[in-house]
């Protein structure tokens, strides 16, 4: 085929550099972490944020939580990034004091 024309089911995907092997891994750590998450309908704890389908949308989210716990206004609202030494998902042990804990930025 031609590597500059593109199948069918190409114009319906998302834009990747991923091959296919790669693309169907990453779904099915997606599934899990969203079938982990509807399990037990609980925000977790830390979250893959590269898993999610859309994670501007959950970063609004975590900043409207924040906005309305502190009784910011949300265009005042900021997002800011702190690193921590905790190496694994599961070294979280309670959920941020403000924002969230996400992992997997690369």
């Amino acid at each position: 085929r031609d590597p500059f024309s593109k199948c069918m089911w190409e114009k319906l995907a998302w834009p990747s550099q991923k091959n296919l092997s790669s693309q169907f891994s990453d779904m099915l750590l997606r599934v899990d972490q969203l079938a982990k998450w509807t399990e037990e309908l609980e925000t977790p704890k830390s979250i893959w944020l590269p898993g999610l389908f859309n994670p501007s949308s959950y970063l609004t989210a975590a900043q409207q939580v924040t906005a309305r716990d502190t009784g910011v206004a949300l265009d005042k609202m900021t997002i800011e990034t702190h690193f921590t030494n905790m190496w694994d998902a599961s070294d979280v042990k309670d959920y941020a004091k403000d924002g969230t804990y996400i992992q997997g930025l690369y």
